[in-house]
């Protein structure tokens, strides 16, 4: 195999390597993140409540009437 394609072959792999630890890297803080605010809720008690009156509001955002239609309401009607 000729020097060059060798080397270029190793700086690819070098370059993909790379670009592989910065995902995993931003995945990692992503991860930390989710696990320090877990570990917040467990230390706090009172944090409970902040957690509860989050879910209530997302659940009060969503509209009732959210069902999906049938597809085949038009056909059913013909």
């Amino acid at each position: 195999m000729n020097n060059d394609v060798l080397l270029g072959f190793m700086l690819g792999l070098l370059g993909l390597s790379y670009l592989i630890a910065l995902r995993c890297r931003k995945i990692m803080k992503d991860v930390e993140c989710i696990h320090d605010f877990v570990h917040f809720l467990g230390d706090n008690h009172e944090s409970m409540d902040v957690l509860v009156n989050a879910v209530d509001r997302i659940k009060e955002g969503q509209p009732k009437d959210q069902e999906t239609p049938s597809p085949f309401k038009d056909w059913d009607d013909s």
